[in-house]
C-alpha cells in the first residue's frame, strides 16, 4: 500500500494536532502536580504582639490564601513582616491579592499592604485593601512581578482617626488571596 501526497499530508496534520493538543495539556499538568508555585508562609522574625499586647495572628491555608488578625489604635499602625510571599518557581509570576474580607473602612482613614524586598527594604508596591476584589487591579497589565526563586515581604499599614464615637482598641481580621501566573 503507497501512500499518495494526500494521505502524508493528512498524516501529518494529524500528528501536528496531537503533538500541539500534547504540549498545550502537559504545562497544566506539571503545575497541578508540582503543588503551588507562589505561596504565603510567615516569616520566622515575626512579633507575635501589638502595642496592647494582644497576639497578631497569622493563619495560612494550603499556601495561598491568609487571614490575618491585628489589633490597632488610633494613628499609623504599622505591623511589620507579617507575610512572606515566595515563587518557587523557575519562571517569573505575576501576582494580585482576591481580598475577600476587608478592613471595616467605616472605622479605619486607610488600609494598605506595603510589599517590600526583603534583602534590601526596598518598596514594590502599596496596594490599597479596604474592600472586596482583585489588588492591583482585575487588569493583569498591573500585577505586580515577582521573579524567579525570589520574595517579597507583606507590611501591612492601618490608619485610624480618633473621634469620640469610636473605641480605642479594635479587633481585625483581614482575609486575602494569592493570586498567580
Amino acid at each position: 500500500m503507497s501512500f499518495s501526497k494526500k494521505n502524508w499530508l493528512f498524516l501529518f496534520l494529524i500528528v501536528a494536532l496531537i503533538n500541539s493538543v500534547f504540549n498545550a495539556i502537559t504545562p497544566l499538568s506539571y503545575a497541578q502536580n508540582k503543588g503551588e508555585l507562589v505561596i504565603f508562609h510567615v516569616p520566622s522574625n515575626i512579633v507575635s504582639s501589638d502595642l496592647w499586647g494582644a497576639i497578631v495572628s497569622i493563619s495560612i491555608f494550603q499556601n495561598t490564601s491568609a487571614t490575618i488578625t491585628v489589633h490597632p489604635t488610633y494613628g499609623t499602625n504599622y505591623y511589620s513582616d507579617v507575610l512572606l510571599i515566595t515563587n518557587l518557581d523557575a519562571i517569573t509570576h505575576y501576582i494580585a491579592f482576591n481580598i475577600t474580607d476587608p478592613l471595616a473602612m467605616n472605622v479605619f482613614s486607610s488600609a494598605e499592604l506595603y510589599l517590600r524586598n526583603p534583602a534590601n527594604g526596598e518598596l514594590v508596591a502599596k496596594i490599597d485593601i479596604g474592600s472586596t476584589g482583585f489588588r492591583p487591579s482585575n487588569n493583569i497589565a498591573n500585577w505586580i512581578s515577582l521573579g524567579s526563586n525570589s520574595s517579597l515581604m507583606v507590611d501591612l499599614v492601618i490608619s485610624i482617626k480618633a473621634s469620640s464615637n469610636t473605641q480605642k482598641f479594635f479587633f481585625e481580621n483581614l482575609t486575602l488571596y494569592l493570586v498567580y501566573m
